[in-house]
């Protein structure tokens, strides 16, 4: 009798420590005034919305090797952010052989972006993501950094 009222008493407490919590994601940006979330215009053709373009404010350089003459922009159209150089570089390849001129930026915080597109007016720079969204639905998730 001892023997099964220990079992059941074991049983119990495995199934009641198996539980698992459900929990909101605690996920807080660096700083909330430097990412928006804004309401793109609609779409040229056929009037549809393509979804809201993020923008994030960060002071990125150009990582080394990269063309000088693309430095200094005020916007920069980011199509992937890496931790690891090496997938950074291996992306910017794959974006070449789709007809992308992308470059790599280094960030403050040790990532590296690469950019398919830079230009100094917000307008055009939001232009240029709707552009990528439309012509390329794998990279929908395109948005913009606003260099500091």
């Amino acid at each position: 009798m001892k023997k099964i009222l220990i079992l059941l008493l074991i049983i119990s407490t495995s199934m009641v420590s198996c539980k698992t919590a459900k929990k909101a994601s605690s996920f807080q940006p660096d700083d909330k005034n430097q990412t928006e979330a804004v309401a793109s215009e609609n779409a040229t053709n056929e009037g549809s919305d393509e979804g809201s373009i993020v923008m994030k404010t960060e002071e990125v350089t150009l990582a080394d090797g990269e063309d000088q003459s693309m430095a200094g922009y005020g916007y920069y159209v980011i199509i992937g952010g890496f931790s690891v150089y090496e997938n950074a570089k291996k992306f910017k390849n794959e974006l070449i052989s789709k007809g992308f001129t992308p470059v790599m930026l280094k960030a403050a915080n040790g990532y590296t972006r690469v950019a398919v597109g830079e230009t100094n007016s917000e307008p055009e720079a939001r232009k240029q993501v709707l552009n990528i969204r439309q012509k390329f639905p794998e990279h929908n998730d395109v948005w913009l950094l606003r260099n500091k």
